[in-house]
């Protein structure tokens, strides 16, 4: 799904035109990101967390020349899924054998 299609199911649900939900999708996300480039972090209740995680600087290996290389220190964004999301979906979406 991308984002076209969730404003599609946005406007069916609303009955709100596809242009102006179309607006607050590309709002929604516009802001997610501004707030993860101030690093800062964005809670929303019963849904995800959205935050930078600071990996510290580690020694990597390059696997095609087997070379040690210094991999930096950097902030990587991270989407935590709240415990009620992934308990529904545990419920609802079952494993075929």
């Amino acid at each position: 799904m991308n984002k076209q299609d969730l404003a599609d199911r946005i406007c069916k649900k609303t009955g709100l035109s596809s242009k102006d939900v179309r607006v607050v999708v590309d709002a929604t996300f516009e802001e997610i990101k501004n707030i993860l480039l101030e690093n800062d972090e964005i809670r929303v209740n019963g849904f995800a967390r959205f935050y930078n995680k600071f990996h510290k600087e580690k020694q990597g290996r390059n696997p095609a020349t087997n070379q040690i290389a210094t991999i930096p220190a950097c902030y990587r964004p991270t989407v935590e899924i709240s415990d009620s999301i992934k308990k529904l979906v545990k419920e609802t979406i079952k494993v075929k054998k």
